[in-house]
């Protein structure tokens, strides 16, 4: 009798020789509606080389379905005994794909091998297969702190915070992966500190060159988010997908891990905006972030991205990052707390304001009332606050326009604060 693995490159062959798709295509279906095997994997055995990998990596189970639904499809079914026996096929028809796949996803700890130590971090490769089952098991998570730029949704006022996604790229990588035609790619993993329930996340054994990712530990995605869900997405389509990640995992802090992100950012299209966030180092973008953390209201106020898209955001992160820079000298944590407390406090004043004024448009105007809590009031934010207290009755009840002449920045800046010194003599 003819081996299994003979059978199906004949029946391969023969299939690929027709003259249309219509056989392969109804295989596909018998498949995923007798037995739920994603048309995709079923499509994979007419699309790919079936060498020696083929054959020790696909299940012998799912090759004598398929053998027997071809068989079917030809018009062959008397013969099909001749070259697969009874109790092969019944044996084959016990197979379950979706509980056998289920059985694969991934608990911790688990074992890298081989992985080499370099510098601060640990290289090793994981299979698209490997990366799929991480993602569908909740390891591996998208940490909004150290990842691209997110996008706000707003649904029923409540602000939804999802990543940025490039569906085209997205899409590019699937076609890549279907097509085998993805070149080496790396992608960059965080083992979270803190997170490991048994101590430290990442365990490293030199004599083996093992590295043992422990119990409990939450991964993120340092760089490569669009790749894994390229991944995800793939293996729906494919679940059969034979190919490698170079992947590095690193055991980062929270602003590690924002610094590592500043340093790789050239080599990718980040927002500048983005950039200005990551610097940690910047004593103004730290006083932002300080904001942006104080209160949810500033995840939609001070807008991560290049400029404002809706009206309920107050100023994107790079502007006021310029403008604290411009305005005060801070020389310790103590003051970038300190001036985030009164700030933080301020900016949620000045969007009141904007309430009830149809022309307090300008980003600038957050400028001009920065000044004017230094240059008038000394940086006293009790005093301050009853002054925009005043400004908001006055707004209440009476209209003022602060529509603006000029375009150029620095014009604009001058205007804005005029206008703002306007207001103030109205109450």
């Amino acid at each position: 009798m003819m081996n299994k693995e003979d059978v199906l490159i004949n029946i391969v062959s023969e299939l690929r020789n027709q003259k249309d798709d219509t056989a392969i295509e109804k295989i596909a279906t018998n498949m995923e509606n007798n037995y739920k095997i994603p048309k995709g994997l079923t499509y994979s055995f007419t699309s790919r080389d079936l060498d020696r990998n083929f054959f020790d990596t696909t299940d012998l189970r799912l090759i004598t379905l398929y053998i027997m639904e071809a068989f079917k499809v030809l018009g062959r079914e008397e013969m099909l005994e001749g070259y697969v026996p009874k109790g092969e096929q019944q044996e084959a028809k016990q197979y379950d794909f979706l509980a056998y796949n289920k059985a694969e996803e991934i608990t911790l700890p688990y074992e890298f091998t081989p992985t080499l130590p370099v510098n601060d971090v640990y290289s090793t490769k994981m299979s698209v297969k490997e990366l799929g089952a991480f993602m569908n098991s909740g390891i591996i998570n998208y940490n909004f702190d150290i990842q691209r730029e997110a996008k706000l949704e707003i649904r029923t006022d409540e602000i939804i915070k999802t990543p940025n996604i490039n569906e085209r790229n997205v899409r590019e990588m699937v076609n890549h992966l279907l097509n085998d035609s993805l070149k080496e790619s790396t992608i960059y993993l965080n083992a979270a500190p803190t997170t490991s329930s048994v101590g430290d996340e990442l365990i490293y054994d030199n004599s083996t060159y093992t590295l043992i990712v422990t119990e409990g530990t939450r991964i993120d995605v340092l760089d490569g988010f669009h790749r894994l869900l390229s991944v995800q997405r793939a293996l729906r389509e494919n679940p059969m997908i034979d190919f490698e990640f170079n992947v590095v995992f690193s055991n980062f802090t929270t602003s590690e891990a924002i610094k590592w992100q500043a340093q790789h950012s050239k080599a990718t299209a980040w927002s500048k905006n983005r950039i200005s966030e990551m610097q940690l180092e910047n004593r103004a973008s730290k006083v932002v972030k300080a904001i942006k953390n104080s209160d949810y209201e500033f995840n939609y106020l001070i807008y991560t991205g290049s400029r404002l898209k809706n009206d309920k955001s107050l100023i994107t992160f790079n502007n006021l990052t310029n403008i604290i820079e411009e305005m005060y000298t801070l020389n310790s944590r103590k003051e970038e707390v300190i001036l985030a407390e009164q700030l933080s406090k301020i900016l949620s004043r000045v969007n009141e304001l904007k309430q009830y004024s149809n022309t307090l448009k300008s980003q600038y105007y957050v400028y001009a009332f920065i000044k004017l809590f230094k240059e008038k009031y000394n940086n006293d934010v009790d005093d301050y606050l009853h002054l925009l207290d005043k400004l908001e009755e006055y707004l209440k009840n009476n209209d003022f326009n602060f529509t603006l002449k000029n375009t150029k920045e620095k014009l604009v800046k001058e205007e804005t604060y005029s206008k703002v010194l306007e207001l103030c003599k109205q109450i």
